[in-house]
């Protein structure tokens, strides 16, 4: 419930390209998440979300090297780990030369 998605292309400096926070703690702020809470909750549920490719021409890069999904908050039961069952990426590799 709470994460965000980051890039890199030396692994050290990392660019935030999306990030969700759907409980704060505050009830009045999380009773919009309330439903999409309940139904991550149940087994197999599935989520997706895009990345704006605007963003690419913004901050100068054509793509990145290294990526990475850090839990930013508590998910959907309150408890600190991040359940990753699949992650699927889809874009265009790019040959060349990274650092």
């Amino acid at each position: 419930m709470n994460w965000q998605f980051e890039v890199s292309n030396d692994n050290v400096n990392w660019l935030v390209l999306d990030r969700r926070v759907y409980m704060t703690g505050n009830h009045e702020e999380d009773l919009p998440h309330i439903e999409i809470q309940k139904e991550l909750r149940q087994k197999g549920q599935t989520s997706t979300w895009g990345v704006d490719t605007e963003l690419y021409r913004e901050i100068g890069f054509d793509g990145f090297r290294f990526f990475r999904v850090k839990q930013i908050g508590p998910n959907s039961t309150g408890a600190d780990n991040l359940a990753l069952s699949g992650f699927e990426m889809y874009g265009k590799p790019v040959k060349g030369r990274w650092p």
